[in-house]
């Protein structure tokens, strides 16, 4: 379910890479706590990187 959950994370991201945690949250109706655990999981594994700032970055999906 944990990988599900993670895949389903970067799909949102890869289709809108301007998305807040908060738009993900409302997308996939994941609680935003393990919200915010799945993108510092997915950012220290290298998967995903924020480019920019807070208010006006992107997030960034690096391929296998």
């Amino acid at each position: 379910m944990e990988i599900t959950m993670h895949l389903q994370v970067i799909e949102k991201i890869r289709n809108n890479p301007h998305i807040t945690q908060k738009g993900l949250v409302s997308e996939t109706n994941i609680p935003l706590r393990t919200m915010q655990r799945i993108m510092k999981e997915l950012q220290g594994s290298g998967k995903i990187e924020r480019k920019g700032g807070k208010r006006y970055g992107y997030w960034e999906v690096h391929e296998e």
